[in-house]
């Protein structure tokens, strides 16, 4: 029983602490979503060498579910807004990453995950697995938050980076890293899930902000139909 108070403080805490990395991020210090990356590795995927799932959140809430993001669907001639002309062998194939940015009028880029239009809800364990990307490497939810904290900066920072964490130092169109960009993302999320869990109302971007126009962006992955059929016919195994 202590130790399950203990555990749900700790939760509680974890989520004011994301609140006040995001409210910090949103006045202009993006290196915040370093520690943001701590926060949710602690949260959502912290396990030992020896893979044992010591994650804070299913720990305290163990059947706590989430909605699936939507899938990464290859198809041969469109894909979100982008529809593509093919070459004359038609080999080519396009796909949307799960996920969208925001760039306001005062150069603010606020990320979002794209969740599946059929509500699929799976737990914890399940939703860190989800792929955020094929190409130019393979990214799961998990990779992102593990690479970050543990390579990137959350808790250590590694000389030596893997093809996943030089594909995270990318930069997108608007100037922020991919890494970034996806951090801050799951740090929305988990903010979502903190407020409706504690019920208090977190930090979020001005009114006024919301109002203005704002660029959308979506990324798109396009490659050829060897590659596209390769990735599909491994997940499946």
């Amino acid at each position: 029983m202590i130790e399950d108070i203990y555990l749900k403080e700790q939760l509680k805490e974890s989520f004011l602490i994301i609140d006040s990395c995001l409210k910090s991020y949103y006045e202009n210090e993006p290196y915040m979503y370093k520690p943001l990356a701590g926060q949710l590795r602690i949260l959502f995927c912290d396990s030992n060498k020896k893979r044992r799932d010591n994650s804070l959140l299913p720990r305290v809430f163990p059947n706590i579910e989430l909605n699936a993001l939507e899938n990464i669907i290859w198809d041969d001639n469109e894909s979100s807004s982008v529809q593509i002309i093919q070459n004359p062998d038609n080999t080519s194939r396009i796909a949307t990453m799960p996920f969208e940015l925001m760039q306001y009028k005062n150069g603010l880029v606020i990320p979002n995950f794209i969740f599946a239009k059929q509500k699929k809800m799976l737990d914890i364990p399940t939703w860190v697995e989800q792929y955020l990307t094929h190409h130019p490497t393979t990214l799961q939810v998990r990779d992102v938050i593990k690479n970050i904290a543990d390579k990137g900066g959350g808790a250590h920072v590694d000389s030596n980076p893997s093809a996943k964490q030089r594909y995270m130092n990318k930069m997108t169109p608007f100037g922020r890293q991919y890494g970034e960009m996806f951090i801050v993302a799951m740090a929305r999320l988990a903010q979502r899930m903190g407020e409706d869990i504690f019920d208090y109302k977190g930090f979020r971007p001005s009114v006024e902000l919301n109002l203005e126009p704002y660029i959308s962006y979506k990324s798109v992955i396009m490659a050829h139909s060897d590659y596209s059929n390769a990735i599909t016919n491994n997940l499946k195994k």
